[in-house]
């Protein structure tokens, strides 16, 4: 009987320790996956903060370049302005009707300027 009572303890402290033993590498192998993933987000955080550095040089371009095209847009539409209260102190079909001669000669000869201007162009 006493002997039956030490297997009993002996396959108990033996099965204690296998799962101990169990667990410990189970740990190791955790641990192990677990830095292998802490190496694949430091260099995805690294690679994050890269793309963020390009964004944010992209973004000051995009803001230089819309900066600019900001101020040939004020200037065109101050031409524009200016153009119109031309056209608007001037009418043309008043003109037309009073002084045709006048007229033609005038958009003739912007038309020739127009078509040498052209030709030039196309010849260069």
């Amino acid at each position: 009987m006493f002997s039956s009572i030490k297997i009993v303890m002996i396959v108990a402290v033996l099965a204690v320790a296998g799962g101990g033993l169990y667990y410990v590498k189970k740990l190791q192998f955790e641990n192990e996956l677990l830095k292998v993933n802490q190496v694949k987000l430091e260099e995805s955080i690294t690679e994050q903060k890269e793309v963020i550095t390009m964004q944010k040089e992209s973004y000051e371009k995009i803001m230089v370049a819309n900066n600019e095209l900001s101020g040939k847009v004020k200037e065109l539409n101050s031409a524009k302005a200016t153009l119109q209260k031309k056209l608007a102190d001037h009418d043309i079909n008043y003109l037309a009707v009073q002084k045709p001669g006048l007229i033609e000669r005038i958009v003739n000869k912007g038309t020739k300027d127009v078509l040498n201007d052209i030709e030039n162009i196309t010849a260069e």
